[in-house]
C-alpha cells in the first residue's frame, strides 16, 4: 500500500493579504490606549505590517513604562481593544475585502480537499472581527493568531500543528502573507512561501526574502488559484493540452472539459476520492456519473458482463451519445457505480475526450457542470465561475469545434432487451 498523498495546507495572513481595514487596527490601538492608561501613546512611530498585536502592545508599554505589562494590563487593554474595533471595523467606511478573494478563497474550498487556515499578527479575536465585516469567516478552518504568541514563527508553528491535527497526516503547507515577516514565519517553519503585493509592501522588496511566488495580489483570481494549487501553464487550457489535462488528472485532479453534448466535469473514474470531490464540488450528494473510455474495449471491460445487445449497440454508436448501463466490474469503486451495482459507461464522440481517457489511462468521471439546482452548461461561457474556481484545470473550446446536442440517450438491458432511462440524442426507435 502506498502513502496517502500529502494534505495541501494554505495558511493566510488577513491584513493586506485578504483585505484592508482602512486603519481600524491603529486607531482602535490609539484610542484603546488613551481609554486604559491616558495620553501618550506610543504607536506613531511602530510599524504595525507582519506585527502581532500583542507584541505591538509590549513593545509599546515597555517604552512608556519602562517595563513589561502585567497580565492583568494586557487583559485590560484587550478587552477595551476588542469592543473599540469592532465599533471601528463596523463603520470604517475605507473597510474593503480585496479584489480575486472571495473567488480565490472558494476555489480551494469548495472540494473539500485541502485545509485552509490563518496566520495572523491579529488576536484571535479580532481577526474574527475583520473577517466576520467581510463575510470571510467560514472559509477557515484552524488558526494561529498573535493571542497564541507574540512571535510570527511560534505562532506559524501553532497553526501549522492545528491544521496537521486537522489532516490526521501528512500536510504540504504554503503561507500566504505581504510582508517580509510573513515571510520569514514560514521560512522558520520549512513552508512554501507565496507573498503577494496587495498591502503595501512593494513585490520588489518582497523580492528580497526569495519566496516561491510572488504575485501583485489575487485580482486575476486564476492566476492567484493556479499560483496557490501548483498548476503550471494556469487555470485554462486548451483542447490541444491533452498531455497537460491527462497529468492532472492522474494527479487525482479535477477536470471541467467539453463532451459531444455538454460540459462536463470529472477525474479519475477509478479514484473514489475524485468521486467525492466532484460531488461537493456540485453540492449534490447523490450525484450520478458515466465513466467516458477512449475505446470501445476500454468501456466494455468496465462491465463484470456485457450482454450480447450491448456489445451490438456499442459497435453501431460508439463514438456517440449512447450511454450503456452495465453491471460493474470489481474493480469499479462503489463511489461510481449506479443503482443496484451498475456502471454508465460511454465512448463519447468528442476527440478530447477519447484522447484523454488514452493518455490519462483511466476511464474519465462525466457528470454535468451545474450546482445543485441550476441549469448544466453548454458552453465554457455557461460555466459557473464557482465550479471553475474549485477545479484544477478548466479546458476551454470556445467556439466549440463540435456543436453540442442533446444529452445521450441512456439505457440499460433486461434479458438482453433494451430498456431506455433517458430519451437523449439517439432516439429510442434506433435501439
Amino acid at each position: 500500500m502506498t502513502d496517502r498523498r500529502p494534505v495541501k495546507v494554505f495558511l493566510f495572513d488577513i491584513d493586506g493579504t485578504l483585505l484592508m481595514a482602512g486603519g481600524c487596527g491603529r486607531i482602535s490601538f490609539v484610542d484603546t490606549w488613551t481609554e486604559v492608561f491616558g495620553e501618550g501613546h506610543p504607536f506613531d512611530s511602530v510599524n504595525f505590517i507582519g506585527r502581532t498585536d500583542t507584541s505591538v502592545f509590549a513593545k509599546g508599554f515597555e517604552e512608556v513604562f519602562g517595563r513589561e505589562p502585567t497580565q492583568d494590563e494586557t487583559n485590560r487593554f484587550f478587552d477595551a481593544y476588542h469592543l473599540r474595533l469592532a465599533r471601528n471595523v463596523a463603520n470604517a467606511p475605507r473597510f474593503r475585502i480585496l479584489p480575486g478573494v472571495p473567488e480565490m478563497l472558494h476555489g480551494l474550498t469548495a472540494g473539500r480537499d485541502c485545509i485552509v487556515g490563518l496566520v495572523t499578527g491579529n488576536t484571535t479575536k479580532g481577526a474574527a472581527i475583520k473577517l466576520e465585516r467581510a463575510g470571510l469567516d467560514h472559509f477557515f478552518s484552524c488558526c494561529g493568531s498573535g493571542s497564541d504568541s507574540p512571535d510570527r514563527p511560534t505562532l506559524t508553528a501553532i497553526a501549522i500543528k492545528r491544521a496537521r491535527d486537522l489532516a490526521g497526516g501528512k500536510i504540504d503547507v504554503t503561507v500566504i502573507g505581504d510582508s517580509l515577516l510573513d515571510a520569514a514565519a514560514g521560512r522558520a517553519n520549512g513552508t512554501r512561501i507565496l507573498l503577494v503585493a496587495s498591502g503595501g509592501t512593494p513585490s520588489g522588496v518582497l523580492a528580497a526574502s526569495n519566496p516561491d511566488v510572488i504575485l501583485d495580489g489575487f485580482g486575476d483570481w486564476e492566476n492567484g488559484l493556479a499560483a496557490l494549487k501548483g498548476i503550471a501553464g494556469g487555470l485554462r487550457a486548451g483542447t490541444d493540452e491533452v498531455d497537460r489535462a491527462a497529468a492532472i488528472v492522474k494527479n487525482n485532479g479535477v477536470i471541467i472539459y467539453p463532451t459531444s453534448t455538454l460540459y462536463g466535469i470529472g477525474g479519475n473514474g477509478l479514484e473514489p476520492a475524485v468521486a467525492d470531490r466532484i460531488r461537493n464540488i456540485k453540492n449534490r450528494s447523490d450525484a450520478s456519473f458515466i465513466l467516458l473510455a477512449a475505446d470501445v474495449e476500454s468501456a466494455l471491460a468496465l462491465a463484470a458482463n456485457v450482454p450480447p445487445k450491448a456489445a451490438e449497440l456499442a459497435g453501431r454508436f460508439w463514438p456517440g451519445p449512447l450511454t450503456l448501463v452495465l453491471p460493474a466490474a470489481a474493480h469499479v469503486p462503489a463511489a461510481v457505480q449506479g443503482p443496484h451495482g451498475t456502471v454508465a459507461v460511454r465512448v463519447d464522440a468528442h476527440p478530447f475526450t477519447r484522447a484523454l481517457a488514452a493518455a490519462s489511462g483511466c476511464p474519465i468521471i462525466s457528470t454535468s457542470v451545474n450546482l445543485s439546482g441550476e441549469p448544466a452548461a453548454v458552453r465554457a461561457s455557461e460555466v459557473d465561475w464557482r465550479l471553475a474556481a474549485a477545479s484544477d484545470i478548466f479546458v476551454v473550446e470556445e467556439p466549440a469545434e463540435t456543436p453540442p446536442g442533446l444529452p445521450s440517450t441512456i439505457v440499460s438491458f433486461d434479458n438482453n432487451q433494451t430498456v431506455v432511462l433517458r430519451q437523449g440524442a439517439i432516439p429510442g426507435e434506433q435501439l
